[in-house]
């Protein structure tokens, strides 16, 4: 006769490194950029900051007034800690007129728990635009 024997090994799991890989960032970044800008982007709520889901709110609703939309295309992302910087193009459209301008800002990110809707654990806080350069 055939004879199977099975066995059962326990050990304790060790705990996996909640550190983000630089793909992983960008990936987060280059998500929320959409979420925080595109006029039409369908918004997870767990990506924003309170603050920052406001400032998005009240900024579309203006462009909105005047029969704007809103578009971002990130170029590239420079990470730097809780910082990133942004390199984007910014394109406008009322009807079918369309204008792109450069448009680079900074990320302030803030680490959160790790879910099923936000897989990155992470959280945009603040963006900040740079100060004109005065001439």
């Amino acid at each position: 006769p055939l004879i199977i024997e099975r066995g059962c090994f326990s050990k304790v799991v060790g705990k996996a490194s909640s550190d983000r890989s630089q793909n992983e960032i960008e990936a987060f970044v280059r998500e929320v950029v959409e979420q925080r800008f595109n006029s039409d982007f369908q918004r997870k709520p767990t990506l924003l900051s309170f603050e920052e889901e406001q400032t998005r709110t009240t900024e579309l609703n203006e462009l909105a007034s005047k029969s704007m939309a809103q578009r971002m295309l990130v170029n590239s992302v420079k990470i730097n800690g809780n910082a990133v910087t942004v390199d984007a193009d910014r394109l406008i459209s009322v009807g079918q007129i369309r204008s792109a301008f450069i448009f680079p800002f900074t990320l302030m990110l803030q680490s959160t728990a790790r879910t099923e809707v936000n897989p990155y654990g992470l959280l945009l806080v603040k963006v900040s635009l740079p100060k004109p350069s005065g001439g």
